[in-house]
């Protein structure tokens, strides 16, 4: 089992009183599933994500990636673990605007010895093509269409051979035909083993993916 989480809650403190964003999750994810996460807005959705990507920490509960317990790991240990095994891609892109195709792509590599240096410009290169925007390398990304900025943005959590997608709403900013377009890289993605999870609202999205897990009020329904 890739991931595997139990029991995970997550409380934040708010002055003198707390709110419980997820309240005793257990999930199980296969290498090589794709998955959506669905809810409401507030959910837990997103606070999910997060807890999986190590951006946050679980309050409660056991998060365990290729076997090993994530929530021993030290803050470093899981900066590499983020780093090295987990891509994200987000409704905004989260691009640097001044860059150029190749200098956003290029950006996680400059923190992991994943990838030799002699290597990362064929291996931009091979995640461009991937995502079918090798002809954008050295274009700025304010000259690019909101699919072509996401499709930089998948190419830029591949680039140090992420086995997981975490994607938060990745179709939430795009018009239908784009969002399609995007969901058709995902879906081609995950014919080539790489795991996807996706966060959204969209029932054509979800229906695209293996599986569906449906969170309300911080709970697997």
């Amino acid at each position: 089992m890739l991931i595997e989480m139990r029991n995970i809650r997550k409380v934040y403190e708010q002055g003198d009183s707390t709110c419980e964003a997820l309240a005793g999750i257990d999930l199980k994810i296969s290498q090589g599933e794709s998955v959506a996460i669905m809810g409401p807005s507030g959910s837990g959705k997103s606070t999910l994500l997060n807890i999986m990507g190590c951006i946050d920490r679980a309050t409660e509960g056991e998060y365990y990636f290729d076997g090993k317990e994530v929530n021993d790991y030290s803050d470093g240990e899981r900066a590499k673990l983020r780093n090295e095994y987990l891509g994200f891609v987000l409704q905004d892109f989260a691009l640097i605007e001044r860059y150029t195709v190749k200098e956003n792509v290029i950006l996680p590599l400059k923190y992991s010895k994943k990838i030799k240096k002699e290597a990362r410009e064929a291996r931009i290169d091979e995640v461009l093509k991937l995502v079918g925007i090798e002809e954008k390398k050295e274009q700025s990304v304010l000259k690019l269409s909101g699919g072509q900025r996401q499709r930089v943005a998948i190419a830029r959590a591949l680039v140090n051979e992420a086995e997981v997608l975490l994607c938060d709403e990745p179709t939430g900013a795009l018009d239908k035909a784009t969002g399609r377009e995007i969901v058709n890289v995902f879906e081609e993605l995950n014919k080539k083993g790489k795991t996807i999870v996706i966060v959204t609202h969209d029932p054509d999205v979800a229906a695209e993916c293996d599986r569906v897990i449906k969170i309300v009020d911080g709970r697997v329904e």
